[in-house]
């Protein structure tokens, strides 16, 4: 038997907040100035692209310790 659904799933999704956002909740909706945004926008690609890649590592050195 299945255990109830927890609320947050069965709420509507508009109610609920992202679980995290890349601008905070108070900021207006107008676009940054391009330098700006570009000069975020690197450090932003190379953050994901380090948590990714410490993510592969991660699952690849459980592969291995589990052969």
């Amino acid at each position: 038997m299945l255990p109830p659904r927890p609320p947050a799933l069965t709420s509507r999704p508009a109610e609920r907040l992202p679980l995290f956002s890349l601008t905070p909740l108070h900021h207006d909706s107008t676009p940054a100035p391009r330098r700006e945004r570009q000069r975020d926008g690197g450090r932003r690609k190379l953050l994901i692209w380090w948590m990714v890649r410490a993510d592969r590592h991660d699952l690849l050195t459980t592969m291995a310790r589990n052969v």
